[in-house]
C-alpha cells in the first residue's frame, strides 16, 4: 500500500511543470481608489510621486473590462499603466469579481 501510495506521489512529481517564479512585491505600494475611468483612478499623482512608495496597485471591475459580453475594453487599464510608468514604479494588477461581473 505505501509503494502505491508513494509511486503516485512521485508520479505527480515528475509530472508537474516548473512553474516561472517571480518576486514577490515589496516596498510600499499605493491602493488608491479603484480605477473606474473617472478622475485620477488608481493613480494619485501626490502618492505616485513620492520617493518610497514602489508601485501602484492598479484595480478595476471585471465589468469595467468587460462591459458587455465577450465585448472588451483595455482602454482604461492600458492608461492607468502608462500613468504607473509615468512614475517609473511598478505595478499590481488586481480585477474584482462578485458584484462585478457583468
Amino acid at each position: 500500500m505505501r509503494l502505491a501510495f508513494y509511486a503516485v506521489l512521485l508520479l505527480s512529481f515528475i509530472n508537474c511543470q516548473a512553474q516561472p517564479s517571480f518576486p514577490p512585491p515589496q516596498g510600499l505600494y499605493c491602493s488608491c481608489g479603484p480605477t473606474t475611468g473617472q478622475g485620477n483612478g488608481s493613480v494619485n499623482p501626490a502618492v505616485a510621486a513620492k520617493p518610497f512608495v514602489e508601485g501602484i496597485l492598479v484595480r478595476a471591475g471585471w465589468d469595467v473590462i468587460e462591459p458587455t459580453d465577450n465585448s472588451y475594453n483595455w482602454a482604461l487599464l492600458d492608461t492607468q499603466i502608462n500613468r504607473v510608468r509615468q512614475y517609473g514604479k511598478k505595478i499590481s494588477l488586481g480585477i474584482g469579481s462578485g458584484i462585478h461581473i457583468p
